[in-house]
């Protein structure tokens, strides 16, 4: 709300009118705020690309040029609230975990986006050419493009995500008889589910995987 300088806002001030804002998120130095109308508005420091300002210029990729704007000394700003673009069309975001210099955000559908300083991997993604790279636009964190998300958090220098466990398959063994059966969940691997039971045959048990 104030020129380069002020670093103080002495007292409370209203930037969208009641019900315009369905949700808040801050990092360090950046605010954020999504509007009922679908936009994501951001506002602050962007020096390393934690407001994910750029646009993509391809399908998961990561733009390693930084948007317009000075502040202080060589810092990006944006002074007032600016739509983020670089999310794809109509998503909705639930959730905003701010660090020092990136950001995650977490959609309806479960998807969890990242911009910003990656020098310590805490993006999570490797598409921005380098792991030190900056990251100027959100995209999908790699690991995660088939997971489903519950949450997502950030510090400094580190990022979290909370992972859905999928639901075992739908299991339609054979006709038969049957005798003992077992669910086995591994834990290595979301969605690695083995079956294990045994189908009686002219009185006899026999494994079948």
């Amino acid at each position: 709300l104030y020129p380069p300088g002020a670093a103080i806002l002495p007292r409370p001030t209203q930037l969208y009118p009641p019900g315009a804002a369905s949700l808040v998120g801050v990092g360090k130095q950046n605010s954020f705020v999504f509007l009922v109308t679908g936009k994501l508005m951001g506002f602050g420091h962007n020096t390393e690309g934690g407001l994910g300002l750029v646009t993509p210029t391809g399908s998961g990729s990561c733009p390693c040029v930084a948007s317009t704007g000075t502040c202080q000394l060589s810092n990006q700003c944006e002074f007032a609230p600016k739509e983020v673009t670089s999310l794809p069309a109509k998503t909705t975001v639930v959730q905003i975990a701010g660090g020092e210099g990136h950001t995650l955000l977490l959609s309806s559908k479960g998807k969890v986006y990242a911009s910003g300083s990656n020098h310590l991997m805490q993006l999570g993604i490797t598409s921005c050419g380098s792991q030190d790279a900056n990251c100027y636009a959100f995209v999908m964190v790699d690991g995660l493009v088939d997971e489903l998300s519950l949450g997502v958090a950030a510090g400094a220098n580190w990022g979290a995500v909370n992972r859905k466990v999928l639901d075992p398959p739908k299991f339609n063994p054979p006709p038969g008889e049957y005798g003992p059966m077992e669910v086995q969940l591994l834990t290595d691997a979301v969605g690695d589910t083995k079956i294990y039971y045994t189908i009686v045959t002219g009185g006899a048990s026999a494994p079948h995987p």
